[in-house]
Parts: C-alpha cells; sequence; structure tokens
C-alpha cells in the first residue's frame, strides 16, 4: 500500500512539473523580452526603424530581427544588431540575458561605458563591439567570462592599458583591440592565453617591448601589433613554439636590433611585415627557407648589406619590399626569375648599382616596379613593355641613360611612369596615351628630352600629374590642355617651349581654365614672350601655385589674379612686366610667397598687401616703385 501511494506521489509531481516547464520558459522569456525592451529604450538613433516597427509585443521575442534564441532553453541566446547604424547606449539590464551566447553590435554608433553588469553572462562565447564609439578603459568584466572565445573590440575610443584580467580567459581564442587609444604595455600575462589564435592590437600607444611569453603561445597564428610606440627587439627564438604562425604584422613601431634567423621555424609564415622600424644589420638568409611566404617587407629601417640569394628560393613571393634601407650590391632582377607569382618589387631608395637585364620582361605578373633613388646605371630595358599587367613603373633619381623607350607607353594598365632625374634623351612619343589610357601620373623632369609636347597629350584624359620640367622640350605650349579635366599639377618649367606664335597673350592659359583640380601650374623659365591675360581668373580657386617666372613676360597683372584666392605662392620674377601691382593682390590671403623682383613695375607699393596675413616671403627688388614700403612687410622682404 505504500509503495502504491509513493508511486501515485511520484507520477503527481512528475505531472506537475511537466505542467510547468512551459510556465517557467514563458516567463524567462518574458525577463529577456523585458531586457530588450530596456535596450531599446536605450536607442537614441535608429534611422532604418527596425527595431521600432519589429520588437514589439505583438510578435515573440524570438522572431525578432537580431534575435536567436535556444532551441533547448527557448532562450535569447544571441543578439546580432550589427550594421543598423544605431545609436545610443547599453543598459545594465543587458547583463541579464544570462542564456547570452553570442552578442554582435557591430558597426554601430553605440557610446558610453560598458556596464559591470555584463560580467553576469556566463555563458558568452562571442562578443563584438567593433566600429563603435564606446569609451572608458576596457572594464574588468571580460575576465568574468570564462567561456569567451571572440572579444573584438576594435574602432572604438577605449583608453587606459589592457586589463590583465584577460588572461583569465582560458578559452579566448580571437583578441581584438586594434584602432583605439590604449596605453601602457602589453600585459605579459597575455602568454597564458594557451588556446589564442589571433592576437590583434594595431593603432594604439602601446609602449615597452613585446613581452617575450607573447612568442610562447603555441596556437597563434596572427600577431598584429602595428602602428604603436614599441621599442626592443625580437626574441632571438621568436619562432621557436609558433608552428602554426602564418601572419607577423609589426610595422610602425620602433623596435631595433637584427631580425631573427630563427623566423625559419615558423614555417607556416605566410606574410613578414617588419616595415617602418629601426632593424639594423642584413636580412638573414634563413627566410629564404620560408616556402610558404607570399609577401616580405622590411621598408624603412636601417637594414645593410646585400640580399642575400637564398630570398631566391620564395616560389611564391607576391610582395618584396625593402624600401628606404642601405642595402646594395647589385640589383639581383635574377633572383625573381622563380618567383612565379610575384607582384611588386619595392626597393626604392637604397643602393643597389648595376643595370636592369632584358630578362625583366619575364616577370609578367609585376604590377609595382620601383627603384627610385638608387645608383643604378644603363639602358632602361624596352622589355619593360612586355608587362601587360605593370600599373606602376618608377625609376627615378638614378643614372639611367641611353633613349626614352617608347615601348612603355604600350602598357594598358599603366597608371605611373617615373623616370625623372636621370640622363634620358630622345623625344615624346607621338601616339602618348594612345595604348596606355590610364596613364594618371607622368614623371620625366630633369632628363635632356627634346622636341615638342606631341597633340596626342590629349588622350591623357586620366593625367592628374604631368612633370617635364628641366627637359629640353620645345615647341608650342599646346592650347587644348584644358581637355586633361583632372590634372592637379603641370610642372613644364625650364625648358624651351614657347608661346603661341598667333597669340600676344598666354593662349594656354584660357584653356587651363577647365581643370578644376589644378594646384601647381609652373612654366617658368621658358620663352613665352606673352601678357598674362586676364582669364587668369578663371583658372580653379583651387590654385596654390603660379609661376611663371623668367618667361619673357611683359603687359601688366592683371588684377583678375585676385580671383586665385587659395594661392600660396606667386611667382612672377625677371619678367618685363610693368603697370602696378593690383589692388586685388588683397584678397590672397593664403599667399606666402610673393616674387616680383626683376621687372619694371611702378607706383606706389599698395598697402592692400598686408591683408594678405600669412605672408612669409615678398621680393620685389629691381623695379621701379616709388614711395614708402609698408610697415608689415619689413620682416618679410628678401
Amino acid at each position: 500500500m505504500e509503495k502504491k501511494m509513493y508511486n501515485i506521489l511520484a507520477y503527481a509531481f512528475l505531472i506537475s512539473i511537466t505542467l510547468q516547464v512551459p510556465c517557467l520558459a514563458k516567463t524567462n522569456l518574458a525577463t529577456d523580452q523585458t531586457v530588450l525592451f530596456s535596450l531599446k529604450q536605450h536607442i537614441t538613433s535608429d534611422p532604418s526603424r527596425m527595431l521600432a516597427t519589429n520588437w514589439n509585443v505583438s510578435s515573440s521575442v524570438c522572431s525578432w530581427i537580431g534575435i536567436t534564441c535556444s532551441s533547448r532553453h527557448h532562450r535569447v541566446a544571441a543578439l546580432n544588431l550589427s550594421g543598423m547604424s544605431l545609436s545610443g547606449s547599453i543598459p545594465p539590464q543587458l547583463g541579464q540575458l544570462s542564456f547570452l551566447v553570442s552578442l554582435d553590435l557591430t558597426s554601430n554608433f553605440f557610446t558610453g561605458l560598458l556596464p559591470p553588469e555584463l560580467s553576469s553572462l556566463h555563458r558568452l562565447k562571442f562578443i563584438s563591439l567593433r566600429l563603435n564609439n564606446f569609451t572608458g578603459e576596457i572594464p574588468p568584466l571580460f575576465g568574468h567570462l570564462p567561456k569567451l572565445e571572440n572579444l573584438n573590440l576594435r574602432n572604438n575610443s577605449f583608453v587606459g592599458s589592457i586589463p590583465k584580467s584577460l588572461s583569465n580567459l582560458t578559452a579566448l581564442q580571437f583578441l581584438d583591440l586594434t584602432s583605439n587609444s590604449l596605453s601602457g604595455e602589453i600585459p605579459k600575462e597575455l602568454g597564458k592565453l594557451q588556446s589564442l589564435r589571433r592576437l590583434e592590437i594595431e593603432l594604439n600607444y602601446l609602449s615597452g617591448s613585446i613581452p617575450s611569453e607573447i612568442f610562447n603561445i603555441s596556437n597563434l597564428e596572427i600577431i598584429s601589433l602595428a602602428d604603436n610606440e614599441l621599442i626592443g627587439s625580437l626574441p632571438t627564438d621568436t619562432c621557436s613554439k609558433l608552428p602554426f604562425l602564418w601572419w607577423l604584422y609589426l610595422p610602425g613601431n620602433q623596435l631595433s636590433g637584427g631580425i631573427p634567423t630563427n623566423l625559419s621555424q615558423c614555417s607556416q609564415l605566410q606574410q613578414l611585415t617588419l616595415t617602418e622600424n629601426s632593424f639594423s644589420g642584413s636580412i638573414p638568409a634563413e627566410i629564404g627557407y620560408l616556402a610558404s611566404l607570399k609577401s616580405l617587407a622590411l621598408g624603412s629601417n636601417r637594414l645593410t648589406g646585400t640580399v642575400p640569394h637564398e630570398i631566391g628560393n620564395l616560389q611564391k613571393l607576391g610582395v618584396f619590399a625593402a624600401e628606404l634601407n642601405q642595402i646594395g650590391g647589385s640589383f639581383p632582377l635574377n633572383m625573381f626569375m622563380n618567383m612565379s607569382s610575384l607582384q611588386g618589387i619595392r626597393l626604392w631608395s637604397n643602393r643597389f648599382t648595376g643595370n636592369v637585364s632584358r630578362d625583366v620582361g619575364n616577370l609578367t605578373k609585376v604590377t609595382w616596379f620601383d627603384l627610385t633613388e638608387n645608383r643604378m646605371t644603363g639602358v632602361i630595358p624596352t622589355e619593360f613593355g612586355q608587362l601587360y599587367q605593370l600599373q606602376l613603373l618608377r625609376l627615378s633619381i638614378n643614372s639611367f641613360s641611353g633613349s626614352l623607350p617608347h615601348e612603355l607607353f604600350n602598357i594598358s594598365t599603366l597608371h605611373t611612369l617615373s623616370l625623372a632625374f636621370n640622363d634620358l634623351f630622345g623625344v615624346l612619343p607621338t601616339y602618348l596615351c594612345r595604348a596606355s589610357p590610364n596613364l594618371g601620373r607622368l614623371y620625366l623632369g630633369a632628363n635632356s628630352i627634346t622636341g615638342p609636347i606631341p597633340n596626342s597629350i590629349y588622350n591623357c584624359s586620366h593625367l592628374r600629374i604631368i612633370t617635364l620640367a628641366e627637359n629640353k622640350l620645345s615647341g608650342c605650349i599646346p592650347t587644348d590642355l584644358g581637355n586633361l579635366r583632372n590634372l592637379q599639377r603641370l610642372e613644364l618649367y625650364n625648358n624651351n617651349l614657347t608661346n603661341a606664335p598667333s597669340s600676344s597673350n598666354l593662349g594656354f592659359i584660357a584653356s587651363l581654365s577647365n581643370c578644376r583640380s589644378l594646384t601647381h601650374l609652373s612654366v617658368g623659365i621658358n620663352p613665352l614672350y606673352g601678357a598674362i591675360p586676364p582669364s587668369v581668373g578663371n583658372l580653379t580657386s583651387s590654385l596654390q601655385l603660379f609661376s611663371v617666372g623668367s618667361s619673357k613676360l611683359n603687359g601688366s597683372i592683371p588684377v583678375q589674379i585676385g580671383y586665385l584666392r587659395s594661392l600660396v605662392t606667386l611667382d612672377l620674377q625677371d619678367n618685363e612686366l610693368s603697370g602696378n601691382i593690383p589692388f586685388s593682390i588683397k584678397y590672397l590671403h593664403d599667399l606666402q610667397g610673393l616674387y616680383l623682383g626683376a621687372n619694371i613695375l611702378q607706383g606706389p607699393f599698395p598697402e592692400a598687401i598686408c591683408d594678405s596675413y600669412n605672408l612669409i616671403y615678398i621680393d620685389i627688388s629691381r623695379n621701379q616703385f616709388s614711395g614708402p614700403i609698408p610697415e608689415c612687410l619689413e620682416t618679410c622682404l628678401l
């Protein structure tokens, strides 16, 4: 009888539990709903009105936008409001979503401090608050989330130091604190995060050395600490315990010492970037054993010696950059021949010598080739024209000689061609830009190029910069340069160019009024023999430099010069200009340099010049001015 009674009571208890579970679930889900309504009340801007129209009592919480409920507990397990452009703050009530596993508020405009109540979310595995404007210090609450695997606080306004309590997150795999205002040292305690796979703390103000403990986290795949204020050297055993590391990214710091030779032990390394530091010594030959390496960036350091021939073993290398160092020796072109994926060679500002062999034509995947400011000699191989994917070719500031290779102008993908400051001769091709329509920057200054500027330059509709100064060009300055609507800089000074013989004014000026982005116009030291036309006032108000010195100009300075309100430098010296300085010069408030010396200008010097309150340099010597010089100019006169 007692056993029967026990069974009845047990059965009744089970019945009561079964009946209560839905009620409890409803109550708990109602709690989650209350929390979410609290969050909604803290939203100050919802431009797409997603929450305003969707988060309401007429539908289940689990069907709301951005909400995912767990099938087991029927509670809110994921909150994803990413990319909704929401503004507001995080209420402390959010810490009551006790079944929350994932919190994603990426790419919004949330502000304020993170409430400490979030430390109650013990089930959280994923947090992404990147691309917001959260402030204050990174709170220690994250150290109380034992299951956290991903913590992303990138692109916020957090300050202070990195809390040591993060070392409690033994399950953490991804940590991203990039683009904040963090300071202090990297805590060595982070070395306890043995599950960590990605460590990204770029663009902060971190100081001190990189703790050696970081290099003992054997699961690390990515170490990215770029653009901080880190000092010291890398451990000699940097890679002895990093078998999975494929990304080592440390540019923009103050790291010094030699590049560790044992980097070859990071056998999976694909990206090695140490640019903009103070590393010294030579490039370790051992780097040549990193068979998976795709990008090697060592620029802006203090490296010396030569490029070790072992680098030629890097058959997967796509970019080799070692610019702004003191590396020398003969330019090792042959080393790149086995690199079937090579796209970029950046070795500018070093001490390389020798010539570029014709084998360069075999590097058919190269898009960037930069040997600017070295000690290269010989001719520029015509085989560069075979690089059908080349976008940038910079060989300036060397001692290349021979004729200007017209084949370079057959590369349809080319957008930058820089051969300035060499010993090149020859003429510009008559078909300029016909085969290279994307050309945007043309630097050929300081050579010995002769002949006219071809009419085909009108085809260069993408040209933004033309530098042909300091050559031996002759003929007329084309009067249709205005067809180059994107032109920003035109430098033709120090040639033998002339004005159109049929025009007493500088005929090309009127055409250039179509170039609304023009900031620099320098055509001085040419026998132009003409007057500055009133149409000079139609030039873009963006013009900052107007230089026509030593050009045999005559006539007066037109009053319309005062329309060029952004002028910083006005150079009309060493001409035959006459008349008065126009009063409109008073409107050139940004003017810093005024060069009118060696003309025939006369009359009183206008007091209005004092309105150009940024004026630093002025040359009015060798003219025929009369009367006193304004007191405001006494400190500016050359």
